[in-house]
């Protein structure tokens, strides 16, 4: 398994196969920097086409110049374009994580909806006997309750690059 963390470089593809399978395609932009023993530094970077097949909701985050990283099996593939051969990184992503969502309105709303739909779901609820794994416990005596943070913020790109 292998861990990248890079930049999209361009909103990701949402793709309906005939099996009634979906796949999420975006390709991540991997910036990276050496310097050999006698020259200047040199500035790579490397594009890499992703799929992932889990779940299709993730391209609503997955925008153009998002940080993300992506973790599964890393493959190459060639090709000839007319006389010329092409290489191309691959990975099939079992687990894709945004780290800098892009800015812009939609995005922001999007996030909002998510952080909303996550804040539901973490609510504890209680079972018919009030025993269940998913009980409130309660506070001690002279004990404060724990804040609630709202999920209304989005984050914001205050990252150099």
């Amino acid at each position: 398994m292998v861990q990248i963390i890079g930049r999209l470089t361009r909103d990701a593809e949402v793709k309906q196969l005939a099996s009634e399978a979906t796949v999420v395609n975006f390709t991540i932009a991997v910036n990276d920097w050496y310097k050999p023993k006698n020259g200047e530094g040199k500035e790579l970077v490397e594009f890499i086409q992703c799929s992932y097949w889990m779940n299709a909701a993730i391209a609503k985050s997955l925008k153009k110049g998002a940080v993300v990283e992506a973790g599964g099996r890393l493959y190459a593939t060639g090709y000839m374009r007319g006389n010329e051969a092409v290489g191309q990184i691959n990975l099939n992503a079992q687990h894709v994580k945004v780290h800098v969502f892009a800015k812009n309105e939609e995005t922001a709303a999007a996030v909002q909806a998510v952080q909303l739909e996550l804040q539901a779901q973490e609510q504890p609820q209680e079972t018919k006997n009030g025993k269940g794994k998913n009980r409130q416990r309660p506070t001690k005596p002279g004990q404060k309750p724990a804040p609630v943070v709202p999920a209304t913020e989005v984050p914001t790109d205050d990252l150099p690059f």
